[in-house]
């Protein structure tokens, strides 16, 4: 038989007496072996955390720049496809773009007549070589007689009918193509006038004129362009030239003058003057009559404009004539014919200088009479330029003077400006204008090339006229016009300009099938020697 043993039953109350009892062991008796190996191992377990982190921080990386060298990189560099581009790569040269070609179009012509009650004001006709960027279905033209805020929006062109609208915008050309715009006739502008017109886009807010060729005997104006600048274009001719654009009333006053020394304050900031002081440099000479005089304002000793740095000169690369201009202002011709150039002030007002033909080498009186025909002037204000005669218009903001077979004309453009600022500066620069200097030699020269071109436009108007009656005008009158009842084929027959030369002297044959026309060259020009010739039916020849 077990014997049957019991655990002594403790009592909780007891047992939890019994384990209060029990303490630790003050650290100073701890093994201080043991308490380095617990050290140890809470550092060990610290570093292993560090490295881990470092571990995947550079995985990351890793794997960052597998992805940018397989994936990302092939969808920014083409994979060379040949020798040649591999080559290239590896001397850190560019390959070549591939371009996305256009394929032209065949040329789309458009038309559009603008009536207003209806009479006819003007038509324009488009031959258009477009690129497939879009379709011809897409592009419209229209037009519309310009309001009076539209015909305002550039002050130093008037619009010569209606204005064209070409939608969309932005049109791409494959090829030159052509804009032939009819006008209205109009008895305000005169033949010789009718010359000046051109065709001009309309860019931001000021027209900008192209290359144009006139045909005065159907009315029209045509140019052949590589882009349109601007959707918007018209017919436009200089107000300068119009005698209903000037302002009948008297000139404009200048800006207010504090010192009343003859400038403005505004070119007083120009030149670097004292508005408060009439002669800056204390010379005893009021700027502004220094100025005009072209002597500097602010030097004094009589330094002389020219060698100052308050102006640049400009020079017309074409016609040779030099003028003064303030320094900080912008001188640039129009075209390539040089035939018009434009000075520009920093406040918009601008001086414009442009060069017509004179074949008859009239005086400028006359030449301005003729212009303002119908227009009562009992006197015209006078002046001379370069020593040359010169005349100011109604409004006294341009000055024409006649020199070597061509009318110059100096404007002042004042644009929405009330009151001048710059107007002892355009005295100024018309005292620096200068023609070239041609000897007595050069100019006859350019007298014979006139006569040349008279005996080329009045034998074109003889055939023209043989063309339409089989016989040749039994006489011709100088200053008269060449026509019958219908038709006119020359509208005055020039005059030999003088000094020099002879009267041009016509006379036909007696059965009115031919005619001889007698003129004299001083020294010759072109193909032709000094001498006089006869001009037939035939050609020209020596006498």
């Amino acid at each position: 038989m077990k014997e049957n043993k019991k655990t002594p039953k403790i009592e909780e109350s007891a047992w939890q007496s019994e384990i209060d009892k029990i303490k630790t062991m003050p650290e100073r008796f701890v093994d201080a072996g043991y308490q380095s190996v617990a050290k140890e191992k809470d550092t060990n377990i610290g570093r292993l955390f560090l490295y881990i982190v470092i571990g995947l921080i550079i995985l990351g990386l890793i794997a960052g720049g597998v992805y940018f060298l397989f994936f990302y990189n092939k969808s920014v560099i083409p994979k060379p496809s040949s020798k040649e581009e591999i080559e290239q790569i590896e001397n850190n040269q560019e390959l070549p773009q591939e371009e996305v070609e256009t394929q032209p179009v065949g040329p789309l012509e458009l038309s559009y007549n603008v009536e207003s009650e209806g009479a006819f004001q003007g038509k324009a006709e488009l031959r258009l070589n477009l690129t497939d960027k879009i379709s011809s279905d897409e592009v419209s033209l229209s037009g519309q007689i310009p309001s009076e805020v539209m015909q305002n929006i550039d002050s130093k062109y008037k619009i010569i009918g209606p204005v064209y609208t070409l939608m969309p915008q932005n049109i791409f050309l494959s090829d030159q193509s052509d804009i032939i715009l009819t006008y209205l006739p109009d008895e305000k502008i005169t033949e010789e006038l009718e010359t000046r017109l051109s065709i001009a886009f309309l860019v931001e807010g000021a027209w900008l004129k192209i290359n144009s060729n006139i045909d005065t005997i159907n009315n029209s104006v045509s140019a052949s362009v590589s882009a349109f600048l601007s959707n918007n274009f018209s017919l436009v001719i200089d107000r300068s030239l119009l005698v209903e654009d000037m302002n009948m009333e008297g000139k404009l006053p200048a800006t207010t003058d504090s010192d009343g020394d003859g400038l403005t304050d505004t070119e007083e900031e120009l030149y670097n003057t004292d508005k408060l002081m009439a002669d800056t440099d204390g010379d005893s000479y009021p700027d502004g009559e220094e100025l005009i005089n072209l002597y500097s304002p602010v030097a004094g000793n009589g330094a002389k404009l020219a060698t100052s740095s308050l102006i640049n000169i400009y020079t017309n690369l074409v016609y040779k004539y030099t003028v003064f201009h303030p320094a900080g202002w912008l001188a640039r011709p129009l075209d390539e014919t040089n035939q018009e150039a434009l000075i520009t002030s920093a406040t918009g007002e601008t001086i414009e200088i442009i060069i017509m033909d004179n074949p008859d080498n009239i005086s400028i009186e006359t030449w301005y009479r003729n212009q303002m025909a119908g227009m009562d002037i009992d006197e015209l204000e006078r002046d001379k330029i370069d020593g040359q005669d010169a005349v100011w218009s109604i409004d006294g903001q341009t000055l024409y003077t006649a020199y070597a077979g061509r009318i110059y004309s100096l404007t002042y453009h004042h644009g929405s400006h009330e009151k001048l600022n710059f107007k002892t500066t355009f005295k100024m620069m018309i005292k620096s204008f200068k023609f070239p200097k041609l000897s007595d030699l050069e100019l006859q020269s350019q007298y014979d090339a006139v006569r040349l071109e008279h005996i080329d436009q009045i034998q074109s108007a003889l055939e023209m006229y043989y063309q339409d009656h089989g016989i040749y005008p039994g006489s011709l009158i100088t200053g008269e016009s060449l026509r019958s009842l219908d038709d006119v084929y020359l509208p005055s027959i020039p005059a030999n300009p003088e000094p020099g030369g002879m009267y041009y002297e016509y006379q036909v044959s007696q059965d009115d099938q031919s005619y001889e026309l007698r003129f004299r060259l001083e020294v010759g020009a072109g193909d032709y020697d000094v001498g006089y010739y006869l001009a037939t039916p035939g050609g020209i020849s020596r006498e």
